[in-house]
């Protein structure tokens, strides 16, 4: 159950103090809903990184069967690491810095997957192959929230994304 106590005189405005059967609720900076942080996009990365690279070494008797083709292990590495890494990203507030993190991570993550050594010299295009980078992919879910959004015409947020 939640109760409000508000004890102000009229004019001056004292916090509001809100509790739960738990205990009192408290006032924080950031936290995390649904598994991302919501104030700070480096944080959320910050927190997603380890969690992608957990799924890709998860994932290493896929990663190292001989019989499955590179294509198909692309395929797996973007429906899998790729998801986890980029989970919650068209909430992000992306900079050129943040971008260039992120499509490091992803390639170092898709070499692992590969079994491509950096030493090999593979081109970003050939690693890749069929399957777009990182950046290219959260452009793309960007967009498409803000498509969503935008669509929702008695909402607020329709103006704040243009």
């Amino acid at each position: 159950m939640v109760c409000g106590e508000i004890t102000a005189d009229v004019g001056v405005q004292e916090p509001v103090t809100l509790s739960v059967d738990a205990g009192p609720i408290v006032k924080v900076e950031d936290f995390r809903y649904l598994g991302g942080w919501l104030k700070s996009p480096d944080d959320d990365f910050r927190y997603r990184v380890p969690q992608a690279w957990q799924a890709c070494n998860s994932m290493w008797h896929v990663w190292k069967c001989p019989t499955l083709s590179q294509d198909c292990k692309r395929t797996l590495f973007q429906a899998t690491v790729g998801t986890v890494l980029l989970y919650n990203a068209e909430t992000w507030t992306t900079t050129r810095a943040l971008e260039r993190r992120t499509d490091g991570i992803y390639t170092r993550l898709l070499r692992q997957a590969l079994d491509v050594s950096w030493q090999q010299h593979m081109t970003n295009e050939e690693l890749y192959g069929k399957i777009p980078s990182a950046m290219h992919q959260l452009r793309e879910r960007c967009l498409t929230f803000v498509g969503h959004c935008y669509r929702y015409e008695d909402q607020p947020v329709k103006h704040l994304v243009l």
